[in-house]
């Protein structure tokens, strides 16, 4: 992110704010959670979002992430 323009200014504003807000909403979240990861297995492991705007580039890396995810899960007994 950069600042030298005004698009990047806002950008690092807005990043900076979230990281700043980050920790009280996560603990928000988690309160509301309640104990352990619901029955549907939200909480459970990492999760991705391939939107519907994503890019070529968006495409390679989620492909290049699933395919490294099922290379080392066929390695876990």
């Amino acid at each position: 992110m950069s600042s030298r323009t005004r698009h990047g200014g806002l950008r690092l504003a807005l990043a900076v704010e979230a990281a700043r807000t980050w920790p009280d909403w996560r603990d928000r979240v988690r309160a509301a959670a309640g104990e352990g990861p619901a029955a549907d297995g939200w909480g459970a492991g990492t999760h991705m979002l391939l939107d519907a705007v994503s890019s070529r580039l968006d495409d390679a890396a989620f492909t290049a992430i699933t395919a490294a995810a099922d290379e080392i899960r066929s390695r876990l007994p």
